[in-house]
């Protein structure tokens, strides 16, 4: 089931602020970043699952996501992010551009081994 959470945006000089908000019991799973930027879980309780490895992290918590990084994210409790990226742009569209990365490719990165990764969301049914 794809579902698309409220995501408030905010728009600062050289900054795109990104916050949203994800009930318990759901699975996200993002984009491909194209940009280094910080990640602010403020509240709740999440596993977040990468090409590194897995951890569980409960707010209030931060850590950066490097260039190339795409994850999922099993939300235990509800929870509240904020995102602030480097960004010109000063509308969706055109941010959205900037920031995710279509392909891998276009980060000019090749990941690794996403196999188990990729496997994981397909044994649980989610899209991208």
């Amino acid at each position: 089931l794809n579902v698309v959470m409220p995501v408030e945006h905010n728009f600062t000089e050289k900054q795109y602020i990104r916050e949203f908000r994800a009930p318990a019991g759901h699975t996200i799973v993002s984009k491909i970043h194209n940009t280094n930027h910080p990640i602010f879980l403020l509240e709740g309780e999440v596993t977040i699952i990468e090409e590194s490895g897995e951890r569980r992290v409960k707010a209030p918590f931060y850590f950066i996501t490097e260039v190339g990084t795409k994850r999922i994210v099993l939300v235990h409790e509800d929870c509240f992010f904020v995102t602030v990226h480097p960004a010109n742009s000063t509308t969706i569209h055109e941010v959205e551009e900037e920031v995710v990365a279509k392909t891998f490719k276009d980060v000019n990165i090749q990941p690794k081994d996403y196999s188990a990764l990729d496997k994981f969301i397909k044994e649980i049914g989610v899209s991208t």
